[in-house]
């Protein structure tokens, strides 16, 4: 990556929608090397993914929590499959917003999104409780941040 692919990418963690155009105004670097720049990045997998911020409050799901989850490996082991999978098959739920198998005494730690605490109690009990290997759960429920 050089300076210009700096610049760039800075602009785009702003604002993905921007077109290259306005990238190149507001950059000061031509349009044709903004575009070459950017389709360098894709394809060396640098950009993954254009995406949008989304104001989950707004948009309903005012509940925001971690999941500490520790898994039992020796269910695991029985059904031959390890935390990895565990943590894919939790990634299903739609209001799970990121997740991450982790080092230390918790396993995988989730990010949830929900419209009610009833709803995280429904999300824990019926759905993260149902898959196979969970053996405890810690939620933490935020108050404020960003």
């Amino acid at each position: 990556m050089d300076q210009k692919d700096e610049k760039i990418l800075e602009i785009l963690r702003e604002d993905s929608s921007l077109s290259t155009q306005e990238i190149s105004r507001k950059t000061g670097i031509p349009i044709t090397t903004v575009h070459h720049h950017i389709k360098k990045m894709k394809s060396e997998g640098i950009i993954t993914q254009f995406t949008i911020n989304v104001d989950e409050e707004k948009a309903g799901f005012p509940i925001e929590a971690f999941v500490l989850i520790t898994i039992d490996f020796e269910k695991l082991t029985k059904v031959e499959i390890n935390q990895h999978e565990v943590l894919r098959r939790l990634l299903k739920h739609p209001h799970v917003e990121s997740g991450y198998v982790v080092a230390g005494e918790t396993d995988i730690v989730l990010k949830v999104k929900e419209k009610s605490l009833h709803d995280l109690d429904v999300f824990l009990t019926q759905f993260v409780w149902s898959v196979t290997g969970v053996r405890k759960t810690h939620t933490l429920v935020c108050l404020r941040g960003k």
